[in-house]
């Protein structure tokens, strides 16, 4: 799937004999994601009822126009009459959102990483300069420069020179 062909935002559904449109914002997506806790886990869609449960029921909540005020959250998939082809569409359509999420933030690391690789690579050259000047600086002075000005004891008192 291009950039071009991203998920569709919404899908028609048929939700107890009714028309539904089912719409992904972010934020719907976003709690999906937390459902699924990585993308890994997306293939739990197809096999881990617990995960469909919670998916359903976050796709079918319903909020009002402030977006922060849930007007109907289904408890349980017994608030929901769906085929298992319906649910099979809304499954794969979640998927795919995800899957384009996931993908599109890879591919943006990766161009970030491109941009900055000369950047990157000039500090790695930089700290391998200096790492190579404090090394040649400490071969450069005397053997006893290097040693404490003041000794200690074998008790662990410090000594002062004689």
């Amino acid at each position: 799937m291009t950039q071009e062909q991203k998920p569709a935002a919404s899908i028609e559904v048929s939700v107890n004999g009714d028309k539904k449109s089912l719409r992904m914002p972010f934020a719907r997506l976003n709690r999906i994601l937390v459902i699924l806790e990585s993308a890994e886990n997306l293939p739990k869609l197809a096999y881990d009822t617990n995960v469909q449960e919670a998916v359903l029921c976050e796709v079918f909540t319903e909020r009002a126009e402030d977006r922060k005020t849930i007007t109907f959250r289904p408890e349980s998939l017994d608030e929901i009459e769906i085929d298992t082809d319906t649910t099979l569409k809304i499954f794969d359509w979640v998927g795919s959102h995800v899957n384009d999420f996931f993908i599109r933030q890879v591919e943006n690391q990766v161009s970030q990483a491109e941009k900055y690789s000369p950047r990157l690579k000039s500090l790695h050259t930089t700290a391998n300069g200096i790492a190579d000047s404090a090394s040649k600086m400490s071969a450069a002075l005397p053997s006893d420069a290097t040693q404490p000005i003041f000794g200690s004891t074998s008790a662990g008192m410090p000594t002062t020179p004689t």
